[in-house]
């Protein structure tokens, strides 16, 4: 019984998938030295589908040359910063918006926004902003989690800042690492067991 127990804890752990924040971001790299695209991937981890929409997005970069944008999202070509809001005073000069309210839903994430910049060694981190909109209207749907530096109750809007990293490079969070160990823990176990019968 206890080979089961620790069997069925062994596969939970090693399948388990780490918590995410409301909001993931990561980027691909292609290209040259100084002639770099970098493709971003925003994903929507938040619970209240479908109410929570994420409709603005942006990064901060060495310049400001946005050469894609997925679906009904549009380049937006005002700099944007979220002091006002209680957020960083980052500078983000590669923006999105989508007016429709209706591209990216909590479940899904949506690749293509697409900045090109010049550097000669193309960054490993990247800041990244993003608000979200309660399309029901409904107070009762807005998003109330602690990793939002700006939460309106009465319009439905939360915003989060973050650093996004290139997605091969990205690192375990720390559940994952946690997971990984109590695998090996009951690895080790189960063979100490059987090498002892």
């Amino acid at each position: 019984m206890l080979r089961v127990v620790l069997v069925a804890f062994l596969f939970a752990a090693l399948s388990s998938v780490a918590s995410a924040g409301a909001i993931d971001v990561t980027y691909t790299v292609s290209g040259l030295p100084g002639a770099w695209n970098l493709n971003f991937n925003v994903a929507n981890n938040m619970t209240a589908f479908p109410f929570q929409d994420i409709y603005q997005f942006g990064v901060s970069l060495s310049s400001s040359n946005i050469t894609g944008s997925p679906g009904t999202f549009l380049p937006d070509s005002s700099f944007w910063t979220n002091i006002p809001y209680g957020g960083s005073s980052v500078i983000y000069n590669n923006t999105w918006y989508d007016s429709s309210f209706a591209g990216l839903f909590p479940g899904t994430s949506l690749p293509g926004f697409i900045v090109s910049i010049t550097d000669l060694q193309a960054p490993t981190l990247v800041s990244w902003f993003a608000f979200s909109v309660t399309t029901s209207f409904d107070p009762a749907d807005s998003y109330v989690g602690n990793d939002a530096f700006y939460n309106d109750p009465n319009f439905g809007n939360a915003g989060f800042e973050g650093i996004a990293t290139e997605a091969a490079t990205s690192a375990p969070e720390p559940s994952t690492w946690g997971a990984v160990s109590g695998a090996l823990v009951a690895l080790a176990f189960l063979r100490r067991r059987f090498v002892q019968r």
